[in-house]
Order: structure tokens, then sequence, then C-alpha cells
């Protein structure tokens, strides 16, 4: 079966101008990229849906990660920011309730700092004021609608003058959205008897996949 992708590009219209960069928004930039993104995604063979339909709509968080039921991955992608400019690395977060989508977090982050020539560690996540409760409104959503897979991605910081200039460059964008689709068909590229989500180990995750496929 298909794996299914719901890419998210976070946020609409003119959000998040880059204080360094004036033409640059994240809004804009990520649309941009989502759309690169799934192009290389669906030649690997995925089946690829978006949040929305278009980049003028807004959509309220939680409901952007509710999107994605009955997909197998959820991908929100931002770029960050920060006071400090020089700050220039790549950060992943994973939902609360998912540790064994560590691994698949750690792949993307590596290959778009790769591609970036920026800084990548450890795949973070972060609790909301409620223990065990994702912070994030649309990791919460994912995790409602029971993605296997969901991680906001923030591909550097358009506070930084270097990144945001990398970013706003089209051929840099088509590149990085190669890399990215590239890590994650090689995560689910193993051909194990039972390995529905094909991440090397057949376990809990592959059960609740097929479970929700053959239901469907």
């Amino acid at each position: 079966m298909a794996i299914k992708i719901m890419l998210d590009a976070g946020h609409f219209g003119k959000y998040n101008r880059s204080p360094v960069l004036s033409e640059y928004y994240e809004s804009e930039v990520m649309w941009e990229f989502s759309v690169l993104l799934g192009e290389r995604l669906r030649a690997f063979g995925f089946e690829v849906s978006y949040t929305r339909g278009k980049q003028e709509v807004d959509m309220a968080v939680y409901q952007r990660g509710l999107a994605a039921k009955g997909c197998d991955v959820f991908l929100s992608l931002h770029s960050n920011a920060s006071d400090a400019h020089e700050v220039d690395r790549v950060e992943v977060y994973r939902s609360v309730g998912a540790p064994h989508a560590e691994r698949l977090g750690k792949a993307i982050g590596d290959a778009v700092a790769a591609c970036m020539g920026v800084p990548h560690g450890a795949v973070k996540a972060r609790e909301g004021s409620e223990r065990g409760v994702d912070y994030y409104g649309v990791l919460r959503g994912a995790r409602d609608a029971s993605v296997p897979y969901a991680f906001i991605v923030e591909h550097s910081f358009h506070t930084n003058p270097r990144a945001a200039a990398w970013l706003y460059g089209k051929k840099n964008l088509s590149t990085l959205a190669s890399a990215e689709a590239k890590a994650i068909a090689e995560y689910f590229g193993s051909a194990i008897r039972g390995d529905i989500n094909r991440d090397g180990s057949v376990d809990a995750v592959d059960y609740m996949m097929l479970k929700r496929e053959i239901l469907e």
C-alpha cells in the first residue's frame, strides 16, 4: 500500500517577514517549498495531500493536524525566527507520544542540515502545560488523528541573513525538496515482511497502519 503524507505549509498570506531580507515571507517560501516537496514525494510513489488548497487560505493549527487523519506522515513546514540573528540550525519536533518517530525525524533533519550546510541536533518533543500533551497545536491535532509520524520541520532561521538568502533561492528550494524527499523515501525503503511502514522493524505501528487500511 502507498504511504500517505500530509504536507502543511505553516502559514498563509504574507506572514513572518524576515527582518534581514525584506522579500522573504515564511508563509510564501514554505508554500512554494511544500509544492516542490510534494512533487518529489509523488515521484517516489508516496500519496501526497495538503492541509490547504490555496496559499491565501488560513486554517487553525489544531485543524491542520487533524486534517491528516488517515495519513501515515504529517509534515508541518517552517523556517524559524530568533532575536539573535546569528542562529542558523535545523530543528525538528515530533509528538511527545511518538518516540518511535525519532529515527525518521532525525533522518529528515540531517538531510535538511546537510543540504543547507547548517547543524542539526537531536529531534525534540515539547510538552505543553499538561504532562504528555503536545505544546504545538498541529502535533496535538495529528496525534488525535492517530498519525504515526508527525513533525514540525524548522528549515533553519529566516532571521539569519545567510539562511534567509539561501531559502529564498528557487534552485536551493528545489534541491532541498529533493534531499528531504529522498530521506523520507530511504527511511520507508525496507522490504521486511510485515513491515508496513518500512522502518526496519515489525511493531505496533505496522499493526495500526494495516488495521486502518483494512477498515477504510
